[in-house]
């Protein structure tokens, strides 16, 4: 199944942006935060995160911005 490319995803159809504070029309209801720097993340209080980027979090929005800072 593998070698006949049952491994791969299906590829993106479209890509649709989205503007600072709409909401996306899915279950939960997420809200989109288009912060330009760590601190505009820092004094918010989601349940979860979600990056355009690697995994969603739990941690806190301060936690996160905490450790992004000791990277290089």
């Amino acid at each position: 199944m593998i070698a006949h490319g049952g491994a791969k995803p299906p590829p993106v159809a479209g890509v649709v942006a989205f503007d600072d504070g709409d909401t996306l029309d899915v279950p939960v209801r997420l809200e989109v935060v288009h912060p330009p720097s760590l601190s505009q993340i820092e004094p918010l209080t989601p349940q979860i995160l979600y990056f355009g980027h690697g995994a969603p979090s739990t941690a806190s929005a301060r936690d996160l911005v905490a450790e992004a800072r000791t990277r290089p």
